[in-house]
């Protein structure tokens, strides 16, 4: 049955390893879609971290600055991504992304959970003795990581529902996570979290080469990879969103608020 606005609770409990499969599918199912509308936020990410670092390097400001540039660069991708995972709507498969009034509450919501990351990033150097913001990060630094994840997870399905369109809020978002955080963590945990702490120390293990081209190679590497990653992360996030909400798309595609 379908009812307009959200339910006040959650629906039905995720499952972890379903979770995991079904996301992953959802990305392998969309690859060539996930590659063009990951074009244009690749190049700009990489264009920004390069204007950021000759321009800040060395400065607080640095920190700061990238950090809401690639939260700003992500809603491009984000939006599109989850809008084709969530309604099959074909039309977002464009380099260049076509900005919707959704952007804009999108955008507010990303860099209101970015809060959380500007904390991690202001208090890294508490955390471990890195000098800068390109060193290894020490385990303290990952363990604060995957809190400050599980957290921001719990808020996390507000990037679907108004991705989709719909009357949502971070409450709304905290109360239809509980009773399946642990299983949403895991899920990602096992298909983004890992992977990314396994691919920077990686990363940083070859950075100690003095060849030029290898360090080019590394960064752009870093750049390619992430996208994949954050593709990985936000299809799960439609399951789960799915799973706890009962959310279906109408029937015609049209963007209303449709609960089942």
């Amino acid at each position: 049955m379908s009812t307009q606005g959200p339910p006040p609770d959650p629906v039905a409990r995720l499952q972890l390893w379903p979770t995991v499969t079904e996301g992953l599918n959802l990305l392998l199912a969309n690859l060539g879609a996930m590659a063009k509308l990951a074009l244009w936020p690749l190049l700009l990410s990489m264009a920004a971290d390069f204007a950021l670092t000759a321009t800040f390097w060395g400065t607080p400001l640095y920190g700061v600055l990238r950090l809401l540039c690639l939260n700003l660069i992500w809603v491009l991708f984000a939006v599109g991504w989850l809008r084709l995972l969530l309604l099959q709507d074909r039309r977002v498969i464009r380099v260049f992304p076509q900005l919707t009034p959704d952007y804009r509450r999108f955008t507010f919501y990303t860099l209101v959970i970015a809060l959380f990351d500007l904390a991690l990033q202001l208090g890294r150097r508490y955390l471990d003795d890195v000098p800068d913001d390109f060193g290894a990060p020490g385990l303290e630094y990952w363990l604060a990581f995957l809190a400050i994840s599980f957290v921001k997870l719990r808020f996390s399905f507000v990037y679907p529902a108004v991705a989709a369109g719909e009357t949502y809020s971070l409450a709304l978002s905290w109360r239809h996570s509980a009773g399946s955080s642990l299983a949403l963590f895991g899920a990602q945990l096992i298909a983004v979290f890992i992977p990314l702490i396994l691919l920077s120390y990686l990363a940083n293990a070859l950075a100690a080469s003095p060849d030029a081209f290898v360090q080019i190679l590394i960064w752009v590497g870093s750049y390619a990879v992430m996208w994949p990653l954050e593709a990985a992360y936000l299809a799960i996030l439609v399951v789960a969103f799915r799973t706890c909400t009962g959310w279906v798309p109408p029937p015609d595609k049209a963007i209303v608020e449709r609960f089942e």
